[in-house]
């Protein structure tokens, strides 16, 4: 039971590390507004991880076989929340002041329920958990073994987020206002981007 934990925390890395929408969110909101949103957004990334993990397991047949189904409805609504987010990030990305990152600290939850459904339709996201599905086709587990599988996805998802938030939030402190505001635009590109790919991806 423990080596199927620590190959379920692998899983969970190994799907949060990679550098995507959410990643850049989380970094970015980390950097502009300190580790507690940063890791909040990396946080609501764990939940859809882990959730994405038990239906991997077989815990909810009918919604792998509605996002199977509708992944592309789902990607183009998360492409265009993604495409919206970024507007916004390069409308606002000169008022950036260090001065406001403690207010701009306030909202864990929002942030987090936020970033959960964002990382519903992550391109990257679903791309990756079907890997994963296919990895379970055919695979039985008992309700203790899904219960460890989705503990240590979600597990792993948080580990990384802690890592990731808690270094970038240390090379915050050695950044200019000014470059501030550029991180912000850059990763908004990058999330619009993401956002586009998603939409794109359906159309093409």
């Amino acid at each position: 039971m423990f080596a199927l934990f620590l190959k379920s925390i692998i899983i969970g890395l190994s799907v949060a590390m990679p550098i995507g929408p959410i990643s850049t969110l989380a970094i970015k909101n980390c950097l502009t507004r300190g580790f507690k949103i940063g890791f909040a957004t990396s946080f609501g990334a764990s939940i859809t991880e882990g959730f994405y993990g038990f239906v991997a397991t077989g815990g909810l047949i009918f919604i792998s076989k509605f996002l199977t189904t509708y992944v592309s409805e789902v990607k183009v609504i998360s492409g265009a929340a993604l495409i919206l987010l970024a507007i916004y990030e390069i409308k606002t990305a000169h008022n950036f002041s260090f001065a406001e990152i403690k207010t701009k600290s306030r909202g864990f939850f929002a942030t987090m329920f936020f970033t959960t459904f964002l990382t519903l339709g992550s391109p990257m996201t679903i791309a990756l958990f079907i890997g994963v599905f296919a990895t379970m086709t055919g695979v039985q587990l008992t309700e203790t073994e899904m219960a460890v599988t989705v503990a240590g996805i979600f597990t792993g998802s948080v580990i990384w987020a802690f890592v990731m938030c808690g270094t970038v939030s240390v090379i915050r402190h050695k950044l200019s206002e000014n470059m501030m505001a550029w991180v912000k635009i850059l990763a908004a590109m990058i999330i619009g981007s993401f956002g586009t790919y998603g939409i794109l991806s359906v159309m093409l």
